[in-house]
């Protein structure tokens, strides 16, 4: 099998297919593959090349990371073997090509294998190479052992002859969803291009004027870019067309770019100006997203568009992920009585791009008047869309955070730990800290260019001590005849992290296992004894206005014992597990 990245920097092609893999006591995932052939040879100029067939890619080939040092093993090994190793040395690298038994040849000992130790490291000599392979003296290891394990899917379609690899995917995100907080996950060691991201972090983040200013994260070894002027033309073009389909649309996206322009999130570039750096000039497509639940739109800046192979995003290091996970961001919020949320205003917007940078974020805009001539435009801020913004955005934001930590530290801890992305989310035992720690955390955001917003909370003295006042939430209302398509999205649009309503979502499943079995397709309409069970369910469904649970455990955890106690059990059509505290005063 080979990464997906290096597939496409060879330019590799072939049939289209389906792999399944599936780590041992982890996850497992069904992803589109590629079957490609290529030419491998070891990293001396006049070495053979050999060819290798019916090789898988894959983007999920999550590898433990390896090191391999020379001078390390010359100190730790007085062998004369190790003296004739010659090799690059490595660090924290991610293996991207796995050598099956179809091309075992390749790997074979050429001679025969010499331990430098009775523990190891074993070096032999192979058709590519010298081969040094078992434990070395400071390599950081995988603390957790894993087994890879593969297969090919015949692709699938339905009635229509579409295929079904987009629901198989849904199907899998939606029950992943049921072990959040309980599948095991283990700590990743920094990758090399992690190392290097956070290095560019450190080294060019600074204070301008209110904001910070970052430079983008670039990979070492960054060709020139290509001319992509008519690609982002004729993008351009095609969402003129949309907004002169949809007014509303239309309509709401230029208001969206005139506010960037206002706001100095962009600025129009004169016809006679040159870029700093000729080399790295790329023009971005943009497009519209709306959001359901929010006025207007947002613009979204296609970094993953390619002219002749080459991207913005290809060039630039995602960085590794700082972001707090769901899960545990939830679990803190029920840890005290009085709640509190918000979320950043255009958090990825607030950030500046060094001016040497910014004319790889450059764009064409003509405020939807096809008479108009075509105007360059470049973005000064951080965009959606470029692949290093999310790390950016969390480095930044703690960052500037972190500099509070002696003045407000429970404040700070909001910041970096109580966080989602952009949505802040916290709880408090008492309202008068929970008013303080809002308006510091308030203060320091302000402090980094950012604004938190929409602060709303069960408490109507912390709304009042922050100005804000709390918003309603939309119901959804469904009541005609099902699908098997429209069952299933129905059972994915109820998002239950927690599992507090596992116990009516099952007879849900257990259903849809019925609908599977009968055999009929995605588009064709209910059974009418199966949707008989369903109108039963979905009458019930209305009830879930009616739950409701304790979001805080208990007000005061302190000066208690706390046990946790789990419960389990199973019949034939599904299984249940239960977990209770047992709170103890301790006197």
């Amino acid at each position: 099998m080979l990464d997906i990245g290096i597939a496409k920097d060879l330019e590799l092609k072939g049939n289209k297919t389906q792999l399944s893999l599936q780590w041992l006591n982890e996850h497992s995932v069904t992803e589109d593959s590629e079957v490609v052939d290529l030419k491998i040879s070891g990293m001396g100029k006049n070495d053979r090349r050999y060819v290798m067939k019916n090789i898988y890619t894959t983007s999920n080939l999550s590898l433990p990371i390896q090191s391999c040092n020379l001078e390390t093993l010359v100190t730790n090994y007085n062998n004369v073997n190790v003296s004739k190793i010659k090799f690059d040395n490595y660090k924290n690298v991610k293996p991207k090509l796995i050598i099956s038994l179809h091309h075992c040849f390749l790997t074979v000992p050429l001679d025969v294998p010499r331990s430098l130790s009775a523990a190891g490291p074993i070096v032999t000599t192979t058709r590519l190479g010298v081969v040094v392979y078992g434990p070395t003296p400071g390599e950081k290891v995988s603390t957790k052992n894993r087994a890879l394990h593969a297969r090919m899917c015949a692709p699938s379609t339905d009635s229509t002859g579409n295929c079904l690899q987009q629901i198989n995917w849904m199907m899998q995100n939606y029950f992943d969803v049921e072990t959040l907080g309980v599948k095991v996950t283990t700590a990743q060691l920094l990758s090399a291009d992690d190392e290097r991201a956070m290095e560019l972090l450190k080294k060019h983040t600074r204070k301008v004027g209110e904001r910070y200013e970052c430079r983008l994260l670039w990979k070492q070894n960054v060709p020139p870019f290509p001319d992509s002027f008519e690609m982002a033309l004729k993008r351009l073009y095609s969402v003129e067309n949309k907004m002169a389909r949809d007014i509303e649309y239309g309509s709401a996206y230029c208001e969206k770019i005139n506010d960037y322009i206002s706001k100095g999130y962009c600025r129009k570039i004169e016809v006679n100006e040159l870029p700093l750096n000729p080399e790295r000039v790329f023009y971005l497509p943009h497009f519209g997203v709306k959001n359901v639940n929010k006025k207007g739109i947002r613009i979204v800046f296609d970094a993953a568009a390619e002219v002749k192979n080459v991207s913005l995003n290809k060039c630039l290091l995602s960085g590794p992920d700082i972001n707090n996970s769901l899960i545990s961001t939830i679990f803190k919020f029920r840890e005290a009585p009085i709640a509190v949320c918000g979320d950043i205003k255009e958090m990825f917007h607030q950030v500046k791009i060094a001016k040497e940078d910014q004319d790889c974020q450059r764009f064409l805009w003509r405020n939807g008047d096809k008479n108009k001539r075509v105007e360059t435009y470049v973005m000064q801020r951080m965009i959606f869309g470029a692949t290093c913004s999310p790390t950016i955005a969390q480095y930044v934001k703690n960052m500037n955070a972190n500099m509070f930590e002696k003045e407000s530290p429970r404040a700070v801890e909001a910041i970096v730990n109580r966080h989602y992305v952009d949505d802040y989310v916290d709880c408090f035992q008492t309202e008068e800290e929970a008013a303080k720690v809002v308006k510091d955390v308030v203060r320091i955001h302000s402090v980094g260019g950012f604004e938190l917003r929409n602060i709303i909370s069960n408490s109507q003295r912390v709304i009042q001590a922050c100005g804000e006042s709390a918003s309603g939430v939309n119901d959804s209302d469904f009541s005609k005849i099902p699908t098997k398509r429209q069952m299933l999205s129905l059972n994915m649009s109820i998002y239950d992290p927690f599992g507090f309503v596992c116990e009516f979502m099952v007879a849900s499943k257990i259903l849809m296992q019925k609908v599977w079995k009968s055999g009929i397709e995605w588009d064709e309409e209910l059974p009418s004894d199966l949707y008989s069970n369903w109108k039963l369910w979905l009458g019930e469904l209305n009830m879930l206005e009616e739950f409701r649970i304790p979001r805080c455990y208990l007000k005061d955890f302190s000066n208690r014992k706390v046990d946790l106690h789990i419960f389990a059990d199973a019949s034939e059509e599904a299984m249940a597990t239960v977990a209770y505290w047992r709170v103890i005063l301790i006197r």
